[in-house]
């Protein structure tokens, strides 16, 4: 978990327990196959190379000047980031709301959710980790 740096001091001990514990269950579920889906997610710009390859070859791309050819290559790798990041998104969010799951089984005082809360309180409406919170938090009220 990434939090601002204004919020480490703003944290007790006891408060960043159950933070810690989460994110020690969501290392721990990964199995050897979760681990290789989450390797793949690092290299698929990567592996999607041949599919680009090819499909340029089809639609006669292929034969450009050097330069040409690498900046496209390179403009496809750096166009296919955001795209695993879809595609692996609502996977990793399966393991986090699991861990998180998990977590609050174990009955530690402060709570995962209480935490988080007020963390949600501190950190700026709109900003992308508030967004983030939210979701997990909105993922407690409905498995409750």
């Amino acid at each position: 978990m990434l939090l601002p740096v204004s919020l480490y001091d703003k944290l007790s001990s006891d408060e960043w327990r159950p933070l810690i514990a989460a994110k020690l269950i969501y290392h721990r579920n990964f199995t050897k196959t979760k681990m290789v889906l989450a390797f793949s997610y690092q290299v698929f710009p990567f592996v999607t190379l041949p599919l680009f390859l090819a499909i340029s070859s089809i639609l006669g791309l292929i034969p450009q000047p050097e330069r040409i050819a690498t900046g496209a290559i390179l403009l496809w790798v750096i166009a296919m980031y955001p795209v695993a990041k879809v595609v692996y998104g609502p996977w990793f969010r399966k393991l986090q709301q699991t861990a998180d799951k998990q977590t609050l089984e174990l009955y530690v005082n402060p709570t995962l959710e209480d935490v988080l809360r007020k963390i949600e309180m501190m950190t700026p409406q709109g900003s992308k980790g508030n967004k983030s919170i939210e979701k997990r938090i909105r993922v407690f009220r409905e498995s409750a």
